[in-house]
């Protein structure tokens, strides 16, 4: 399978470390009944069924790669 297809979707980002563009961060889960955070997942992964390669949209929202510079 192609990377331009694969997400990652871990609390901890070095789960995703070797590539970061596929990755998503999310919060821990603590069943708390007001949690949004899948709901965000849902929004952000429907933006990336738009596009070829969704990792574009991945480097736009989290530009884990700026990070790599410091």
């Amino acid at each position: 399978m192609p990377l331009s297809n694969v997400i990652i979707v871990d609390n901890a980002v070095y789960s995703f470390g070797e590539q970061l563009d596929n990755g998503i961060p999310i919060t821990p889960f603590k069943e708390d009944p007001n949690d949004t955070e899948f709901k965000h997942l849902i929004c952000h992964l429907e933006r990336c069924l738009q596009v070829e390669d969704m990792r574009e949209v991945n480097r736009e929202l989290f530009r884990f790669s700026e990070l790599l510079k410091y």
